[in-house]
């Protein structure tokens, strides 16, 4: 239509539309993400364009910016992932903690995690030491992730020209996968959805001893069965061939540099395990012996990312992303228009998320947020056990199946009736060795026991 529509017109329009999208938000089921917040209190801000430009940690030349929010923002998910804090933000302390708030979500911090992965480890200029090292004998990195590993990964890896050990191996080492007949795009996953720490050892073990550094990328809460991996064990048993290989840490020009980086895809169980873990202390949740501890207090751990739209419940994608000062890249310009270091991913950013994300927070104590997660691993459990109860009632199984503290309850697809009216995806697991066609359910914090009673 050339001509403007008018006032009323355009309500109509919205009206109607947020009425469709509301009613469907009440039955929402199959994806991670919290549909269901209150951020009436920040509808003010969206008359203000608040985007902005640069590091979080120097206001720079725009006043319009939500720096100092943001920043408060990262010192939180700092203590929540038990970073170092330096309250001066001192870019000079290696050890603290640095970040800053995703505009994508976690696919955003996926691509900037690898990307530092792939220069630190290839002797590119960091802040820290803006030299630049190489080592003409250490050969290019190879990175590893589970089959179960959210898409964004290999798409990443695409971008950013990773090689993962299926290229590198047909293409250096044919024939040769200690694991399997043939080298696979990811490294195998048990039943919960976690990585096969075997197989993963045995792989590191291999490129390493031929003097590849290693990536690799744990995941916290897969795409269809919510599982978790495994990060202490694996991350273990992965350094101590590092260290039998002399590739723990490896020498670069007269500087060494660790021969690995580890990278946390917490997109939406780096948002509420540490809730689970505090759940415990106040008595909500008993946490299982193999917990994932998957946070910096770990010193083998560089970077993690979370989504803002998947557990907070933010209306829009966004996240967090998070490493120390001793592994961030030299950027590769300073341009003086942004009127601060160039040190972030995207280059617009979003001054709206560090606000919405602030206000989750803000309005909710930790007590609070503990029992929310303790409540959404429960339901999830208590729906496990209800459907196999359907199972004795139809006298036949679906499969129904929940891999350790996820959200996700996965069974044999319904049919499409079913699948529309409650958002339900699917994907394929196998039963009895041949693959059939499974759905989820994700309890997220806006699902309610009468919502699944009706399911």
């Amino acid at each position: 239509n050339p001509e403007a529509r008018s006032a009323e017109q355009r309500q109509r329009i919205l009206k109607s539309l947020y009425k469709e999208k509301e009613q469907n938000s009440r039955r929402y089921l199959g994806y991670q993400l919290t549909v269901r917040e209150d951020y009436t209190e920040l509808l003010d801000y969206l008359n203000i364009d608040t985007s902005y430009l640069g590091d979080p940690f120097i206001i720079g030349d725009s006043n319009l910016n939500t720096k100092i929010v943001e920043q408060k923002l990262l010192e939180y998910y700092a203590q929540l992932w038990n970073a170092k804090v330096n309250p001066n933000y001192d870019f000079k302390d290696e050890e603290a903690y640095w970040g800053y708030v995703l505009s994508m979500g976690s696919t955003e911090g996926n691509m900037y995690a690898l990307y530092n992965a792939r220069d630190y480890l290839e002797g590119n200029p960091l802040i820290m030491d803006s030299s630049v090292h190489k080592n003409s004998e250490l050969k290019e990195p190879v990175i590893f992730y589970s089959q179960e590993t959210h898409y964004s990964i290999i798409k990443c890896c695409s971008v950013l020209k990773l090689k993962t050990m299926q290229h590198l191996g047909n293409e250096l080492y044919p024939e040769e996968c200690p694991f399997s007949e043939k080298w696979p795009a990811a490294i195998p996953s048990d039943e919960d959805g976690s990585i096969d720490v075997k197989s993963l050892t045995m792989a590191a073990d291999f490129f390493s001893k031929r003097g590849h550094p290693v990536i690799v990328n744990f995941n916290l809460g897969t795409t269809f069965k919510g599982g978790f991996d495994q990060v202490p064990k694996a991350s273990e048993s992965v350094l101590e061939v590092l260290h039998k290989n002399n590739m723990f840490q490896v020498s670069l020009g007269g500087s060494y540099r660790n021969g690995y980086w580890f990278h946390i895809d917490g997109a939406l169980g780096a948002g509420y395990l540490p809730y689970l873990e505090k759940g415990a202390g106040y008595g909500m949740y008993c946490l299982p012996k193999e917990f994932p501890h998957f946070d910096f207090r770990k010193d083998c751990i560089q970077s993690i990312v979370a989504s803002g739209h998947k557990w907070t419940g933010a209306p829009w994608p966004c996240g967090i992303y998070m490493t120390k000062n001793k592994y961030r890249l030299l950027p590769p310009s300073n341009p003086t228009y942004t009127g601060s270091l160039d040190s972030t991913f995207s280059g617009s950013r979003n001054g709206a998320s560090p606000l919405v994300m602030w206000d989750f927070h803000s309005k909710y104590s930790e007590e609070d947020k503990a029992r929310m997660a303790a409540n959404c691993v429960q339901m999830a459990e208590s729906l496990y056990e209800k459907l196999y109860k359907v199972e004795e009632q139809l006298g036949y199984s679906i499969h129904v199946r929940h891999s350790p503290m996820s959200l996700a309850v996965r069974f044999l697809r319904p049919n499409k009736e079913i699948m529309e009216k409650y958002s339900l995806c699917q994907d394929y697991e196998k039963v009895n060795g041949k693959w059939e066609e499974f759905t989820h359910v994700y309890c997220m914090r806006h699902v309610t026991s009468e919502i699944l009673e009706e399911l």
